[in-house]
């Protein structure tokens, strides 16, 4: 699986001009309850903070986000708007999508060779060997 880079070399953040897009990333990627990550415009870059377009701040030094920090919350992020990000975030999608679909359906209603089939395909890692 592509890894999205949350933590890239704070440099990046010196480069960001106005209108410049970029990954707005919650602080647990993953986690159910979290939004999807996002694409989001940059409106205005101060001695401090990077401003986007939905009224969200984030430091300059970091890329953490400022309120979260006052409300006792974990901080959301911006990432870099990067081909490898962009490729990590359709990947994440994807699997997402394909665990909800695969939620959805009533096993019950399967042939037992098609459960029998779904087994086999779950005992197997990517290497093709069995788990555990």
């Amino acid at each position: 699986m592509t890894k999205f880079n949350f933590d890239p070399d704070p440099s990046w953040l010196e480069t960001l001009s106005p209108l410049d897009d970029v990954y707005l990333s919650p602080s647990c990627w993953g986690s159910r309850n979290e939004s999807p990550i996002s694409v989001a415009k940059i409106e205005r870059i101060t001695k401090t903070q990077i401003v986007l377009t939905n009224g969200s701040r984030f430091k300059r030094s970091n890329g953490s986000q400022v309120e979260a920090l006052t409300k006792g919350k974990r901080p959301a992020r911006i990432s870099p708007y990067s081909q490898e990000n962009k490729n990590a975030v359709a990947e994440y999608r994807l699997k997402q999508d394909s665990i909800a679909h695969i939620e959805s359906v009533n096993l019950y209603k399967l042939p037992i060779d098609k459960l029998v089939a779904i087994v086999k395909l779950l005992n197997q890692d990517a290497n093709g060997g069995a788990i555990a």
